[in-house]
């Protein structure tokens, strides 16, 4: 019995390798193009802004990175890993709704590297759900907002919570998105600090006092403006 479950193990082993052959070969495809791609990007741009996690949302003037690139022109970038990017090389970073997919650990790895690759002076804007927000749903279950909020998110993606209950938006959204660390400003704060960034300051979605980084903010037109303007907070952190 033991080598039977054995060797079907074994045989499943195999199995899984096979299918994941596909992917495999699209990393080392993509990653085989980093150099190539970050070299002629730099030529061309004296100011030079990296975009993490761009998904479909591609910024005019920005390298846009992402983990499964779904356009050529998109720079295969893990941010959970060394970026294959050299020191001091970028003046603008922006990353939106990316970090609270890792855990902290691998958020510190974002971070670090971003802080790493900017020059001095450089900017990172970072945008994510803010763990006050989430936790004031049950909080202040009656507040107005959080209200509206409910009953957004569960129309939108719950429906099976015809009562609009918080408890299944707070798990929603933490099970359904695979958020692994959600900060709240603090922690977030904390975040960067540990990462080596000097200045580190909220703004509101779609405001700078930098042209390069404003209106940059998308996820507002993929789940609607109440429910962004409720559950985002934005940071800017700058190099020393």
């Amino acid at each position: 019995m033991r080598n039977q479950i054995k060797k079907l193990r074994s045989v499943a082993g195999v199995v899984n390798a096979f299918r994941a052959l596909p992917g495999d070969v699209r990393v080392m495809r993509w990653a085989g193009a980093q150099a190539g791609q970050i070299a002629r990007y730099c030529a061309a741009h004296p100011v030079r802004k990296l975009h993490v996690g761009c998904g479909h949302n591609l910024l005019d003037g920005w390298l846009n990175a992402d983990v499964s690139p779904e356009y050529s022109m998109v720079l295969y970038l893990d941010a959970t890993a060394p970026f294959p990017i050299a020191t001091a090389t970028f003046d603008y970073i922006y990353s939106e709704h990316v970090i609270q997919h890792f855990p902290f650990r691998l958020g510190q790895v974002m971070l670090r590297e971003c802080c790493r690759i900017l020059k001095p002076g450089g900017v990172l804007r970072l945008s994510t759900p803010n763990l006050l927000c989430l936790a004031s749903l049950l909080t202040e279950r009656h507040g107005a907002a959080q209200t509206e909020y409910t009953r957004l998110v569960s129309d939108k993606y719950i429906r099976e919570n015809t009562a609009h209950l918080p408890a299944f938006v707070v798990n929603n959204f933490f099970w359904d998105f695979t958020h692994q660390f959600v900060y709240d400003p603090e922690s977030m704060l904390h975040a960067m600090k540990l990462a080596g960034f000097a200045t580190i300051a909220p703004v509101q979605i779609g405001a700078s006092a930098d042209d390069n980084l404003v209106g940059l903010e998308h996820h507002g037109r993929i789940v609607g403006d109440t429910i962004n303007e409720f559950e985002t907070m934005i940071f800017e952190a700058r190099k020393a």
